[in-house]
Formats: structure tokens, C-alpha cells, sequence
């Protein structure tokens, strides 16, 4: 499609009725997106199992227009955007699960207040609770600070030997939380976002590039040696994967685009899908030359402006300032 068309679908895209749209507000603040989100979250778990170890962490997806849930984050490069929890496998960062933050909740889980309270404590010690499937641990690594950690992995109250004691959980989770800053890298390097003031939109571009991601994981998982070995992998598996989704499009197309490129890859695509030498010949004399010639600019009638159009009644170059919808103003005067 054209630039002018993509910007048109750009503007015009939403993904709920808006008349409808302030009585949901309400009480959900993702109402403009809700029906989509829940749909693609709740389809990235069924799709791939993850291995043994899977980390929690937060992403910070860059915003700055008007979001009432938009947070700031100073110690992230954006610092300002919508925060996005997410659970990813550490073997192959595939974002498993996602939760947005849209602000506190009254139903939130407390932590008991052992695990919050300092006063008394010792420098290095460790305090555990435990639940029938979760582990919580807070370390006090210094004095007044509280590292507090919740895992369903770890049942044993396990502290490491060493200078600083830590737990076992802390140690595990600092050698697992790489998972969720490799897929955010991983996405940011090679994204279809879009500058946009509305964040819904915004949402639904990191909605593709996380969708990118966890296709190519997949599809290495199923086929090991396609392109084993090369570095630019993920990179090869987007241009296939923009083919693919592409194709079907190019193909039912009535009408052959303009330029010469544009021209030969649709005939290439068209002729490829039928793969018979009579469909490539029955359309070889429809081709366009590839080196057409150049056209000259030359200097509107009524200005000074430089312009390729010409007036369809006297023939005279015209801009479109001066253009009429049928000639020019010249010969509308007349």
C-alpha cells in the first residue's frame, strides 16, 4: 500500500465501539483495548511450555502522551510509559504471561508485617514465610533496606555460605532476571512501533513485536537447524515472516502497481504461487520497462513553482495550488 494509505489506517485504527467506550471506562481503565489484550494474553501460555525456571520482571514501554496509568521509572532509559509485568522462560526469553500496572488494586495480597518490619533486625539476616505453593523471603542487606522476594520454586529456608548470606532465592533470581531485559532488548531491536499519541495504539505496536518474538522461538523449537549457525536468524525469520503474511495480499491484487520494483515482485510473488511457465508468459507483455523515463519539472503557469502537472485543457504546467478540479484557474476564468 502507499504511505498515505498506511497513515490513513493509522489514524482511523481503534479496537472497541467508542460510544460505548466512557461506561466501561469506569471501571476498567484498559477499556479501549480490553477485548484484543485478553485475547492475545491469553493465548502466549497455550502456544509453548516453558522450561523449569521462569522470572518475573518489569518492562517499561515508552509513552509520554495522556495515560491515566502512565508511570516514571527514573532508572529506566525512558522513564516515562505503561509498565508491563511479565513472566518469561530463562532459557529462551518467550514472554510466557503479561499483566499491565494500572494502578493499585483493593485486592492486592499483603505481605505479613515480620517481612516488612526492620526495627531489631540484624545487618545480613533473612526472614522466611511460607504459604502451600509460595515461598517469601526479606534480606536486609545494609542497614534500612529491604530486599524483599517472592518465589514458588524454593520451599527450604536456604541462605548461601559466604560474606553477605544471602539467600538462595535472591542468588537464583539474580541469575534469572536476564530473561525479561534479553526479550525487552531483544524486541526494541528490531520493532514495527509507530510515534503515536495514543496509547492504545502504542500497546498494540509492542502486541506485534512481542508476538515476532515468541513466532520465532517457536519455530526454532520446532525446526532446529533452519539457518544454523548464522547470526542474523531472528532477522532472516522477520523477512520470511513479513513474505508469509504479505503473499496473500499481493497475490489477489487487480490492479499491477506503477514503478518497476513494486512490479516485478508482484509478478514474481503471482508467478512463484501458480509455479506453471503459461502463467509467466500470459503475463510478460503486461510488464512495465524497468528503466522508464525521467520526468522533468518545469515552472507553473500562474507561479514559480516547480511541478509535473499539466492542465488538461490548455496543457500548460500547473501546480496544484492553481490546480481546478477538472483545469486550471486560467481556463475556469475564461
Amino acid at each position: 500500500m502507499s504511505r498515505k494509505r498506511f497513515h490513513q489506517i493509522l489514524r482511523a485504527m481503534r479496537f472497541d465501539d467508542k460510544m460505548q467506550r466512557r461506561a466501561r471506562f469506569k471501571n476498567d481503565k484498559l477499556a479501549p483495548i480490553r477485548s484484543l489484550w485478553d485475547m492475545w494474553r491469553h493465548r502466549l501460555p497455550l502456544l509453548f511450555n516453558p522450561g523449569s525456571e521462569v522470572t518475573i520482571d518489569e518492562q517499561l514501554l515508552p509513552f509520554k502522551g495522556r495515560c491515566s496509568f502512565k508511570q516514571y521509572m527514573p532508572k529506566k532509559p525512558a522513564k516515562y510509559g505503561i509498565k508491563i509485568w511479565t513472566a518469561a522462560d530463562v532459557s529462551t526469553s518467550y514472554a510466557w504471561k503479561v499483566s499491565i500496572y494500572t494502578g493499585k488494586s483493593g485486592e492486592a495480597r499483603e505481605l505479613p508485617p515480620q517481612l516488612l518490619n526492620l526495627k531489631g533486625r540484624d545487618v545480613l539476616s533473612s526472614v522466611f514465610a511460607f504459604t502451600n505453593n509460595t515461598t517469601a523471603v526479606s534480606y536486609m542487606p545494609k542497614k534500612g533496606k529491604n530486599v524483599l522476594l517472592i518465589s514458588t520454586k524454593h520451599r527450604q529456608p536456604a541462605v548461601e555460605e559466604g560474606p553477605k548470606k544471602k539467600p538462595k532465592m535472591i542468588t537464583d533470581y539474580n541469575r534469572c532476571k536476564g530473561a525479561v531485559y534479553t526479550l525487552d532488548q531483544l524486541v526494541h531491536n528490531f520493532s514495527c512501533q509507530r510515534r503515536s499519541r495514543r496509547w492504545p495504539l502504542t500497546l498494540f505496536f509492542n502486541m506485534l513485536d512481542i508476538s515476532a518474538f515468541n513466532a520465532y522461538v517457536i519455530y526454532t523449537h520446532v525446526d532446529p537447524s533452519w539457518n544454523e549457525g548464522k547470526q542474523a536468524r531472528r532477522r532472516l525469520f522477520l523477512h520470511d515472516l513479513a513474505s508469509v503474511l504479505t503473499a496473500p495480499e499481493i497475490m489477489r491484487r487487480q490492479t499491477v502497481p506503477r514503478t518497476p520494483q513494486s512490479l516485478a515482485l508482484v509478478k514474481e510473488m503471482q508467478a512463484t504461487a501458480h509455479g506453471s511457465a503459461a502463467f509467466q508468459a500470459a503475463h510478460r507483455e503486461e510488464e512495465l520497462p524497468r528503466n522508464l523515463p525521467e520526468v522533468k519539472r518545469k515552472t507553473c503557469k500562474r507561479c514559480t513553482n516547480r511541478t509535473i502537472g499539466t492542465c488538461v485543457s490548455c496543457g500548460h504546467p500547473i501546480c496544484k495550488q492553481h490546480r481546478a478540479p477538472i483545469s486550471c484557474q486560467s481556463c475556469n476564468q475564461k
